[in-house]
């Protein structure tokens, strides 16, 4: 292990077995990352049913009107709207892409306890790279993104074609930029160096 890789294991991380509480902490973590936007749209929700319902005063350029309150109807229409979409295109794929990781450690890679690391814009699940082979590595790295992709792929056949999109989304992880991506670059640039 290198001298990144311990600092990274000395940061915000929590150690994990990979059995069935472990796997239920992992969807633990992930959902606790959209718990802001989700109380956000749940206090719209709440204020949308305490607000008043009744007549409510209008100024308009040169006269005053009294319209009936709609306000508190509509906000209770966008707070449901945003918890759907967050919970429907964002926590769900979310959560299942890193399952998708998580089993392929389990399964390919035979990997029992791993580490998750995150943060307030990022969720990593960190294991000792002693215990990847490079094809294993390869396979755990596309693991997250395919889960997500196979999700997406249900919804477009479902006829849903915008939730479709944002599980498809999970694939521009797999771009080097990202940490599924630089897993994919050192898995393949190991894979193909002489004597692999």
């Amino acid at each position: 292990m290198n001298a990144s890789n311990k600092q990274i294991w000395a940061g915000r991380s929590r150690p994990l077995t990979l059995n069935l509480s472990g796997m239920l902490y992992l969807c633990y973590r992930v959902a606790v990352l959209f718990l802001p936007i989700i109380v956000f749209a749940f206090l719209l929700v709440i204020g949308g049913l305490l607000g008043d319902q009744g007549q409510h005063i209008y100024f308009t350029p040169g006269r005053v009107e009294m319209r009936e309150g709609k306000l508190a109807a509509g906000l209770v229409v966008l707070g449901l709207l945003i918890m759907w979409l967050v919970v429907t295109c964002a926590l769900i794929p979310a959560v299942i892409h890193e399952l998708g990781h998580a089993l392929a450690l389990r399964y390919v890679a035979g990997v029992r306890h791993i580490r998750i690391e995150s943060t307030p814009l990022r969720f990593s699940l960190l294991t000792p790279h002693e215990d990847l082979t490079p094809k294993s590595s390869l396979m755990v790295a596309v693991a997250g993104p395919a889960a997500a992709f196979i999700g997406g792929t249900v919804w477009q056949l479902m006829g849903h074609s915008f939730i479709a999109f944002w599980w498809y989304m999970h694939l521009i992880m797999l771009l080097p930029l990202f940490g599924d991506g630089k897993e994919l670059v050192k898995a393949i640039t190991a894979i193909r160096a002489p004597g692999a």
